[in-house]
């Protein structure tokens, strides 16, 4: 294991140093210092990055991990890692010095999760189930059926104590995160074509759950209360992972960044990435798009959305897999 010292970065500044290590698998973002959490097979780095265009190598996380996704902690001292390694688990790790605090055991690998609003609970998504987990105790609290294949997307709604599967066979499963239990399962009504969901995300007011679709080449807005498609807005290319700030939508398709207007449904620009983009997040003050993307090399890159720049900012030997953003709009911690 190895560590490294942690700083905060002065307001207006990057500084970027060059990162060689083993297979990255899942990268974390939160904001403000604006803290990229990124884990390998094994190892895991911290990278800050602020607003001039470089980035600060800070801090490993756990070894003997094979992570498929990684997560802030809600008390900003802990990183999560859903782990693949034998056996399957959650790790809850010490972010100052990658220690390894709790390990939550998994009846199989799983390849999504989601925190719940306190940070309480795990959500796991692994194939058809969705696993509830206790992070005080590790214990399994609630074990469901929600797909008939595997889940998509996990979207919260922490306003009702809701949650929302998006299913890789058109459906999406309504949870009472509280009750823990299947509300219900709807259908996407696409009469044009099927989904094939690959992305989703919530509206900001909470009143429209957006699902990007690989098969049809839309986003569809449903009503979050009655899941009915309202809208649509047609892509032109395949819909990959999707994230909403305000008004405006960004989703990935191949090797594209396509800029929405989700008001007027219009795609209002395309940005040509240097390679594939795998996975992506909005920083919380709504500038920073921090994307993965990757071909030979996985490449760590940032546009800024109000200068329409692109900055590569981390170059890596292997693929990343997955990238998150902190819920909090002010960081929890400063040293």
């Amino acid at each position: 294991m190895t560590t490294a010292r942690t700083r905060r970065l002065r307001p207006g500044r990057w500084s970027i140093a060059s990162l060689a290590w083993v297979a990255v698998a899942a990268v974390g973002c939160a904001p403000d210092a604006r803290w990229i959490a990124v884990t390998g097979d094994g190892t895991g780095r911290i990278v800050t990055v602020a607003a001039d265009g470089t980035s600060d190598t800070l801090l490993v996380a756990a070894d003997s991990a094979t992570p498929n996704q990684v997560q802030f902690g809600r008390d900003g001292w802990s990183l999560f890692v859903l782990s693949a390694a034998e056996p399957p688990s959650i790790l809850r790790t010490r972010r100052p010095d990658g220690r390894v605090l709790a390990s939550f055991g998994l009846l199989d690998v799983a390849q999504l999760f989601v925190l719940d609003g306190k940070g309480r609970r795990a959500f796991v998504a692994r194939g058809s189930i969705l696993e509830i987990v206790q992070l005080a105790d590790g214990t399994r609290s609630r074990t469901l059926t929600v797909c008939s294949r595997r889940a998509a997307a996990l979207v919260p709604f922490e306003a009702t104590s809701r949650m929302f599967v998006i299913c890789t066979d058109d459906v999406v499963a309504e949870i009472d995160t509280r009750l823990q239990t299947v509300l219900r399962t709807t259908p996407i009504d696409d009469p044009h074509a099927p989904c094939d969901p690959a992305g989703a995300s919530m509206s900001d007011n909470g009143t429209l759950l957006f699902v990007s679709c690989a098969a049809s080449k839309q986003i569809l807005y449903l009503d979050r209360v009655t899941l009915v498609t309202l809208t649509r807005l047609t892509l032109g290319e395949p819909g990959g992972r999707l994230v909403v700030s305000g008004s405006r939508g960004i989703a990935l398709s191949a090797e594209q960044l396509l800029l929405l207007d989700l008001r007027r449904r219009a795609v209002t620009a395309a940005v040509r990435l240097p390679a594939a983009g795998r996975d992506l997040a909005v920083t919380a003050d709504g500038r920073l798009l921090i994307l993965a993307a990757d071909e030979r090399e996985a490449r760590l890159l940032v546009y800024d959305l109000t200068a329409s720049t692109l900055v590569e900012l981390v170059r890596f030997d292997s693929p990343m897999r997955s990238l998150t953003s902190w819920p909090e709009a002010t960081p929890v911690f400063n040293w």
